[in-house]
């Protein structure tokens, strides 16, 4: 049989050599079968009206793929080849469904991220464990690369920049109809450079970093775009009501998109029915106001990874403004179409070119999305002044308290 995996981005990836078995058994794993059902972008594509956006699973190969093609260029890693595009194409199985917008809920459910979700799907006894035995490959080993543990390996899956980050942006964009040529995945990975173990990018291929920052900057433009981020907002706010009704279970977290949308439109409580019944049918909520913060206010950083109390700002705003809650969605977070490079830079200039990349931090957002039907609130002075009371009300973090691991 012809094993081939066909992504625009990259044509043709054939898995027909012996050496290429054990990604095609991984292909058939229920982990990676999932991805399939997961997209790479958190709002699902039905949604909106763009293209269809490619799946995890499907970017999940094209990371093994830069993987793969690495290896073949830098002689010294070759060896590691098998390892690295396992953890490549394993990086986001534990993904729940709607990625980033949903795992907030997860973690407070189970007190893991996604990246811990992996380690728990590849521990001893369960069908990866097994698989990757089978192939004499420590399944520790590819844990200890995803989460970005592994001194030589881990920056390249769990980095600043890295084959995850070069493929996500620009296949995310490519799949939902965005045509960017900024750089090219496959000649961006030259960049790299190790030195006693140490990973390096070259300033002799500042062109495509460039490219490769802008894309990304674009990526989130595009993704904070109003009817996109009304999606995103009124599809949080659907799971911050079925959260609080005690109606996501583990179980929920596994299922692939079209069973959760299922579960969410047709199997929860009125509120979440509603806003899911709106978003598919394109009826996305207005953006009322927005504010975009240059220095960050710590309340409503710590509310990046509370659940609670994003929850709280918005119930009470819609109490203040005499609406039903469901008629308010809102968005608290930070943009994050800046990424700060933290891998240490060599070649001509390298001081200059890595203060470029150190200090890149995006602007804090607060966005308000309400039904059209409410109109005349549109930055009024009622609805700003709800908004300062309900920033006010907001607790005031513990000295000690960070943002941690981003979610929504």
């Amino acid at each position: 049989m012809q094993r081939i995996v066909r992504l625009p981005l990259y044509g043709d990836i054939e898995h027909s050599s012996p050496d290429f078995d054990l990604a095609w058994d991984l292909f058939q794993t229920e982990a990676l079968t999932r991805l399939r059902d997961i997209s790479l972008s958190s709002t699902p594509s039905r949604f909106a009206a763009h293209g269809m956006a490619a799946s995890r699973f499907e970017h999940s190969v094209g990371v093994a793929y830069l993987a793969r093609c690495l290896c073949s260029r830098k002689g010294h890693i070759r060896d590691e080849k098998a390892v690295l595009m396992t953890a490549a194409l394993c990086h986001d199985i534990g993904s729940p469904p709607f990625s980033h917008i949903s795992e907030i809920f997860f973690h407070d459910l189970t007190g893991r991220t996604h990246e811990e979700e992996t380690e728990e799907m590849l521990a001893e006894g369960g069908e990866l464990f097994q698989l990757l035995s089978s192939y004499r490959i420590d399944p520790a080993r590819v844990i200890s690369i995803i989460q970005g543990k592994d001194a030589q390996l881990g920056p390249l899956i769990a980095g600043s920049i890295d084959l995850d980050n070069i493929d996500n942006s620009i296949h995310l964009m490519h799949s939902i109809g965005y045509r960017s040529d900024r750089y090219k995945p496959v000649e961006l990975i030259n960049a790299y450079r190790w030195n006693q173990g140490q990973l390096y990018l070259d300033t002799a291929y500042l062109a495509d970093i460039v490219g490769w920052a802008d894309t990304r900057k674009e990526l989130y433009s595009i993704l904070h775009s109003e009817v996109h981020l009304s999606s995103a907002a009124m599809l949080y706010r659907a799971l911050e009501f079925a959260y609080a009704k005690n109606e996501l279970d583990a179980d929920f977290f596994r299922l692939g998109e079209s069973d959760a949308l299922f579960f969410l439109a047709e199997r929860c409580n009125r509120q979440t029915r509603e806003l899911m019944q709106r978003t598919l049918r394109w009826k996305q909520y207005h953006l009322f106001h927005q504010r975009l913060l240059s220095v960050s206010d710590p309340r409503l950083t710590a509310t990046y990874n509370n659940w609670q109390a994003k929850k709280d700002f918005s119930d009470n705003l819609a109490k203040l403004l005499g609406i039903d809650p469901v008629d308010i969605a809102v968005y608290i977070g930070a943009d994050r179409g800046e990424k700060k490079i933290s891998l240490p830079f060599v070649g001509e200039h390298a001081e200059a070119v890595a203060s470029l990349f150190s200090n890149r931090a995006g602007a804090q957002r607060v966005s308000i999305f309400m039904p059209k039907k409410f109109y005349r609130l549109k930055d009024s002075k009622k609805l700003t002044q709800a908004i300062d009371a309900c920033i006010e009300q907001l607790p005031e973090p513990a000295a000690e308290s960070d943002s941690g691991h981003t979610f929504f």
